[in-house]
């Protein structure tokens, strides 16, 4: 059965938007882990990089499903993540 290109680009969106939204958790975990393992310092410029990517990530696949909580959740996260990575830019 072949679909008609609508159908077969807004599948390879979706499927998109969800890899997009997996590799935010995993880079969210990742992060996570990094710290309280000490393969990271909360001071690095990475640890707010991937806070930042894994709250937009998240934040897209959940505002696509209409998914509102962990969708503020994780822009008020990525804020978060905006800040700190000013303040590591600047006091270091």
């Amino acid at each position: 059965m072949q679909f008609p290109r609508k159908d077969r680009y807004e599948s390879l969106s979706a499927s998109f938007v969800q890899v997009f939204g997996w590799s935010g958790v995993v880079a969210a975990i990742g992060a996570y882990t990094a710290i309280n393992l000490g393969i990271l310092l909360p001071t690095s410029l990475a640890y707010p990089l991937i806070n930042i990517y894994a709250s937009i990530a998240i934040s897209v696949e959940t505002y696509v499903h209409r998914d509102y909580q962990p969708f503020w959740m994780n822009v008020i996260m990525g804020a978060v993540a905006v800040i700190a990575l000013g303040r590591v830019l600047l006091y270091h």
